[in-house]
Order: C-alpha cells, then structure tokens, then sequence
C-alpha cells in the first residue's frame, strides 16, 4: 500500500516552521491497520518544527495524552521536558511523536490501564513513523523505551543492550536508545531514582552534544531508518524506504 500524504504535519496558519499533526481523510486519525483505534479516544500524532534536527520517539500515548490530544502532556512527558532542558536540548528544535498513535489499555476498575503495544501494532504503525522521519528528516533520532527502541531497530532489543552499544548510524541518522521518563517516575526507591535521573540525563547530555557537532539541522536530506527485520518469524516487515 502508497503511503498517502503527510498532510497530517503541516505549517502553522501564520506560515511558521511549528507545526502540529491536523488528521485528514488519509492519516493516522483514520487508520485501521491495527485495533487500537476501536477503544482509543484519538490518534496521537507528532508535534513539533517541520525540519527539527532531533526526534524524540516514546511508545505511545498515555491516558492523559489521549484525552488532551497532545504528545508529551502527562507527567512522564513533562519529566522528559525537564530533563531536556537541563542536558541543554532545545524544546523548540524538536520533534515529539510515538512508534503507535493510539493509547493501548486494558481496564483495571475504572481506570484505563497502560498495555505496551505489540510488534503487530509497531509494524502496523510503522508507516507514519516513516513517513515522519522523511518528512522532518531529523540528524538525531532518540528512542525512549525498549518499546520504541524495538519499533527503530527491532524486536528483541534492550534499553541496557543499546545503551552500551552506543549511538549507532542507520540510514545517515544517528539514532540514542535512552530509557523512557516513566521508568523514573516508577523507580520506588530514592537511590535508584537518583541513578537512573543521573543516566537519563547524561544519555541527553550525549544527545546535545551530538547535535551540536551535526549542526543542528544544516545540510540535512530526506531518509527513513529502514525498517527492522522481525527476526522471531523470520519474515521481514519492510515498508518503502528512502
């Protein structure tokens, strides 16, 4: 199947280079790829300046993110602001977005809880990540999670593993596996909060830096991070790739 336009990601009114997702008759508002959209309230979709040299990539949606319709609105977002601000990253030269735009849950009372997506949903979702990543065409690539790192470089890979790994080049894209915010907002423990703020911020340290020696967003073309191998069955889930 074409991938239809990104029509999605487009220039404020006023002509400015911020844009936010706008779902059309052909996006991520109307996808059917997989069924998370039967019990999600909304899509999801990226935020940010159309040529942003860094994006940011998280699993998908929170509860609180899927009722206000914004990316990086609940505490784990707000976190990660934070963290970036401190590690010296510019907000307004970033692109945020998920590897699946809809919120996956279960039920648990009256609450709606958080269910990681599957490698059926990644896959599925996988095209408008794509179409993204080409759009935006981002110097710095950073996946926040095993979940997303899994969607960037495929199933099986680990936040610890990547992380020691280091920053790896795909496609002319330098992509960062860091852990996701969340994961320090669970830590229940003083110390192991503390270790893992002191990880997360020298992971965005690494982040800044290596942005500062790209140049930010200078002499950047259009690519897309070709698309893992699902290495479990052995069949390849490859979309177009530029």
């Amino acid at each position: 199947m074409a991938i239809p336009p990104l029509d999605w990601v487009s220039p404020s009114p006023a002509g400015e280079s911020r844009g936010r997702g706008e779902a059309p008759a052909e996006g991520p508002g109307t996808c059917r790829r997989c069924e998370l959209w039967r019990h999600a309230t909304q899509a999801i979709l990226g935020e940010g300046p159309l040529r942003a040299p860094l994006m940011m990539v998280a699993d998908q949606p929170t509860a609180v993110e899927d009722l206000q319709g914004r990316p990086f609105a609940g505490p784990a977002g707000e976190l990660l602001l934070s963290l970036m601000a401190q590690a010296g990253i510019d907000r307004t030269h970033t692109w945020l977005t998920y590897a699946v735009k809809h919120f996956r849950w279960e039920p648990s009372g009256r609450n709606r809880t958080r269910k990681a997506p599957g490698q059926r949903e990644l896959a599925a979702c996988r095209v408008w990540l794509d179409e993204e990543l080409r759009r935006v065409s981002p110097s710095v690539v950073v996946a926040l999670g095993a979940t997303a790192a899994r969607a960037l470089i495929g199933p099986g890979t680990t936040v610890d593993a990547a992380r020691s790994a280091g920053p790896v080049l795909r496609a002319g894209v330098t992509l960062v596996v860091t852990y996701h915010p969340s994961a320090l907002l669970r830590q229940p423990d003083a110390p192991g909060k503390v270790a893992l703020r002191e990880a997360l911020v020298k992971d965005l340290e690494q982040v800044a830096s290596l942005l500062a020696v790209q140049g930010g967003s200078a002499d950047r073309v259009d690519r897309v991070l070709p698309v893992p191998r699902d290495t479990r069955k052995g069949a390849s889930v490859r979309r177009r790739t530029r």
